[in-house]
């Protein structure tokens, strides 16, 4: 747990596209008091994230405070959280307010939010209903003006499915979401961060700041499985251990094969399709929530996904511009839940556009835009004839169901 008082907004970084777009859809959230869900692998930069948003918003000036959940003792969360007061258990001789208090006119930022147990999920979902926490002991509420914003690395609403969190709780923190993509996925941006760390780092003072052309190709060919973190401790080590003027190639491969123990171990015997198909069953994913989920890195996935792929037990489905599997034979009836909240807003409003979709999902009008282009490829909606900003998108309505809907004749 930690305090911050406020500071200017976090540098980041980049130019992929995605990163750039879950910013501005951070910086269009953080205008308001809505709570925030920032979802992505570790060592993605969810905390900077959550930063740049309190450093965006009306509440810069108060304090950022920081609770890194997991490491929260079992028998002390409610304390740390709500505080007690005096007399409330042995050793509490004065009263003391928790976190949500000392965040009072700032941010309280929820780091993986996920590890917290079913009963504390509760109080705080009760907390953010009424704006007021009870301290232990206490008979009174204090009321709290506070901004919550949350992380995890998990897929929250996979947890709720399976009961490790609760879908109000869920609900009433989802206002807006911001998917940061894993650092593998960035392209050019992993070499622009590798000389970024190396010009800028202070615990590098007098040593080598460059990066020889050579060392490019090999921070593009690896995974990354630790993501920003990873390549900050790799590029540290590269400069303190190499030898010439500026870090190579050769530099990071040692770095990186000193690393081999980290790395995930070697799948065999088919484990890895196992699991790929089990996942499988509850619908169809994209390679990165794959990859994610499996604990894998997307190098042991494509494996994987070539052996189930030529044995026909998965096929390939290409959603606008994204590819998605799932397993052969499976009917298009189990969508992501984007394109079921798509379709329920065109059932209940005769259309959906691009910018009342983002509006609802909590995302930028380009990856609605995306949803959209998948809906059609797949023949769930079509054009409603508009072009432009007001482009809207109607559900396809099929023969036999156009029948049924056709009105009997009147017999004279």
């Amino acid at each position: 747990m930690s305090t911050s008082p406020h500071s200017a907004a976090p540098r980041f970084v980049g130019r992929c596209p995605e990163l750039l777009d879950a910013l501005r859809v951070a910086r269009r959230f953080a205008r308001t008091d809505a709570p925030i869900v920032i979802t992505g692998p570790t060592g993605t930069g969810k905390e900077l994230v959550a930063r740049h948003v309190h450093a965006h918003s009306r509440r810069r000036r108060g304090p950022f405070v920081v609770v890194d959940c997991p490491n929260l003792p079992a028998n002390l969360v409610e304390d740390e959280l709500f505080g007690h007061a005096r007399g409330a258990f042995t050793g509490a001789g004065a009263a003391r307010g928790g976190l949500i208090e000392e965040a009072s006119g700032g941010t309280l930022f929820l780091d993986e939010v996920g590890e917290l147990p079913l009963e504390m999920q509760a109080k705080l979902l009760r907390f953010l209903q009424e704006g007021t926490v009870k301290r232990i002991g206490a008979t009174e509420r204090v009321r709290v003006d506070v901004r919550v914003v949350v992380a995890s690395w998990r897929d929250l609403g996979e947890m709720v499915r399976d009961g490790r969190f609760r879908e109000d709780l869920y609900h009433r923190l989802a206002w807006g979401l911001v998917e940061l993509p894993p650092l593998r996925d960035r392209g050019h941006d992993i070499v622009l961060l590798a000389k970024d760390f190396l010009s800028t780092s202070d615990k590098l003072a007098g040593c080598r700041t460059g990066l020889k052309r050579d060392a490019v190709p090999v921070l593009l060919a690896h995974d990354w499985p630790g993501n920003v973190r990873e390549l900050q401790r790799v590029m540290f080590r590269a400069a303190m251990l190499g030898t010439g003027r500026r870090v190579s190639g050769a530099d990071i491969v040692r770095v990186l094969e000193r690393d081999r123990p980290l790395a995930p171990p070697s799948i065999a015997g088919g484990a890895l399709e196992e699991r790929l198909i089990r996942h499988l069953e509850a619908g169809e994913v994209g390679a990165r929530d794959l990859a994610h989920t499996l604990g894998v890195s997307r190098s042991h996935l494509q494996r994987a996904l070539s052996t189930v792929l030529a044995d026909g037990t998965v096929e390939k489905l290409h959603r606008g511009s994204a590819t998605r599997y799932r397993l052969a034979g499976t009917k298009d009836s189990a969508h992501c839940p984007r394109w079921d909240l798509a379709l329920a807003l065109v059932a209940n409003e005769g259309r959906v556009t691009r910018g009342r979709l983002a509006e609802a999902l909590g995302v930028s009008e380009r990856t609605a835009s995306r949803v959209l282009r998948a809906m059609v490829d797949d023949g769930l909606l079509e054009s409603d004839g508009r072009s432009g900003r007001h482009a809207g998108y109607l559900a396809i309505t099929s023969e036999d169901e156009a029948k049924d809907g056709e009105s009997p004749e009147v017999q004279a």
